[in-house]
């Protein structure tokens, strides 16, 4: 029996390393969403509260969620088939909010370019300093994605 105990307890614990690392499609679109309304609801404040168009806002916003959605989602599919796998679980958090943060601040420069790049009307204040902008986006993203990890951890634990 003393094997067992040993042999079990490496099982259940390469078993909640799968359970852990995998993020479901549903989980994505979720993500996507989340991504989407977030920027969606601080550039209509922000174009509002400065009077600029609403339209302008909502592209922007719009172009600002998909790019950071994208970035999350491949920047945090890379790191859970390439990199956790790899390490230490005790490093996870770590790696994981380092990717979630570099993911939001090239989402964002990613986000300027293409408004440039689209001639979408920016504010000011973003447009002179997109690279601060883009520091605490980055931020705010690792903020956002470690609820997020919790909330996909505690689904996954019950579903299975």
């Amino acid at each position: 029996m003393a094997w067992c105990d040993d042999g079990c307890t490496q099982l259940r614990k390469i078993d909640m390393q799968r359970l852990t690392l995998h993020i479901a499609s549903k989980d994505w679109v979720y993500i996507f969403g989340i991504g989407l309304f977030f920027s969606l609801s601080l550039s209509l404040l922000c174009y509002f509260l400065v009077e600029f168009s609403l339209f302008d806002g909502l592209l922007f916003g719009t172009i600002l969620g998909t790019c950071l959605s994208f970035w999350a989602i491949l920047l945090t599919t890379s790191t859970n088939r390439y990199i956790l796998p790899y390490i230490s679980p005790s490093y996870w958090k770590f790696s994981a909010g380092a990717f979630s943060f570099i993911s939001g601040f090239i989402g964002t420069l990613s986000a300027y370019f293409c408004s440039l790049a689209l001639h979408v009307k920016m504010l000011e204040k973003f447009e002179n300093y997109f690279s601060i902008f883009a520091l605490f986006i980055g931020l705010m993203s690792y903020v956002i994605a470690n609820l997020l990890y919790q909330f996909i951890v505690m689904s996954n634990a019950k579903e299975h």
